[in-house]
């Protein structure tokens, strides 16, 4: 690797993780669902944290995406969802369009949970996840 790409590495894994927590203004949980017998041959779906408190910021995408459903015309508003790729120890997140991001309640703002359609990677320091919001 180059020397710029060292310290850009370097930047992305051991010293931005902790800056972004200063400078996103929100924090979220990152869900995971799985799914378990309930023992009538059914199956019962559960919810966990996989990570928790991950620094995050998100804003509304400006064009809303259009759905025909039962000839049925509905909106679809998209959001953006950022947030670092590596967690304060370096470590790398491992998060995809399976999980739910669940941006806690600040002030009188309430919780909000997003529904991944796709992520990207800006360049091993922060992920863009486009979402649409579900509650």
């Amino acid at each position: 690797m180059s020397l710029i790409g060292d310290v850009l590495t370097s930047l992305a894994q051991a010293d931005l993780p902790s800056v972004f927590g200063v400078v996103m203004p929100d924090t979220m949980d990152v869900l995971a669902e799985t799914a378990t017998s309930d023992g009538a041959g059914g199956q019962r779906r559960t919810e966990t944290v996989t990570y928790s408190n991950v620094p995050c910021s998100y804003e509304r995408k400006e064009l809303k995406r259009r759905d025909v459903q039962g000839g049925k015309t509905n909106s679809i508003q998209e959001f953006i969802v950022e947030f670092p790729t590596h967690k304060t120890d370096g470590t790398r997140y491992s998060i995809s369009p399976q999980n739910r991001l669940k941006v806690l309640a600040r002030g009188n703002e309430p919780i909000k949970i997003f529904r991944i359609i796709s992520m990207s990677d800006d360049g091993g320091i922060t992920f863009q996840a486009v979402c649409t919001k579900e509650n």
